[in-house]
């Protein structure tokens, strides 16, 4: 049977920082100390290992114009990086590109499952823009790309979805019975440690107002339908 391995997925300054904290000091392997601290800024639990991958990600997606013998390369760099860390732990985040990790995993040995954190458009663009510089066209890009790639993921993979608002709001607790179920972590400390990791955090009440991007909040609207599933094969043959 295929070891799982466990991939937090979600595009930047969507709470895959605070989903690793929890996680963690709830059992789960990043290769850090539990309780360890996190920067709210800036982001952690990021692998060195898969901090240098993301260059290669990047690179292949260039060369797949051009040539074939060069994203050969780089894939075998990815894998041979993620094997590397992967043989050491059992979870791993890293928000770039991260939408196109299960199939390296995959090809591993591996049992991929997904951990996709999603916040609403508007909030996202907030916190990024925030604290970067960019436009709503490219961060509509990053969004889009993210999340219409790990929906078909999560059905060929198997795992769940975090909604933001619902991690952040301490009545919802069905996201942890979800992670419970397939990663077995206990219900129960995951619940502990979001009471000690979660803040009361409020957006600009004139952010609900705004339509910034039609096409990523129907997508969120789908990603909140399947919010309570736990995705697995069988799930793949129901939905087909």
């Amino acid at each position: 049977m295929k070891e799982n391995k466990f991939i937090i997925v979600g595009a930047p300054r969507t709470g895959t920082s605070v989903i690793c904290s929890i996680l963690n000091n709830s059992g789960a392997n990043f290769g850090f100390d539990n309780h360890k601290a996190w920067d709210r800024a800036s982001g952690d639990f990021e692998h060195s290992l898969l901090i240098s991958n993301y260059k290669y990600l990047k690179r292949r997606q260039f060369f797949t114009q051009f040539s074939d013998q060069l994203v050969r390369w780089h894939d075998q760099k990815i894998q041979t990086n993620l094997q590397k860390i992967l043989s050491q732990v059992a979870f791993i985040k890293y928000p770039p590109l991260c939408e196109l990790l299960p199939k390296y995993i995959h090809k591993l040995g591996y049992n991929p499952q997904l951990i996709v954190i999603i916040r609403e458009f508007n909030d996202f663009a907030f916190s990024y823009l925030s604290k970067e510089n960019c436009t709503i066209t490219e961060l509509e890009n990053i969004y889009i790309q993210t999340y219409k790639t790990s929906l078909i993921s999560l059905l060929i993979y198997g795992g769940s979805i975090v909604l933001y608002n619902d991690l952040t709001d301490k009545t919802k607790t069905q996201w942890a019975k979800n992670i419970a179920k397939y990663s077995n972590l206990p219900y129960a400390t995951l619940i502990e440690e979001r009471e000690k990791a979660i803040h009361t955090l409020k957006s600009p009440d004139e952010l609900s107002k705004l339509t910034l991007s039609a096409t990523c909040d129907e997508l969120y609207k789908t990603y909140e339908q399947y919010k309570d599933v736990v995705f697995s094969i069988s799930t793949k043959h129901k939905m087909a």
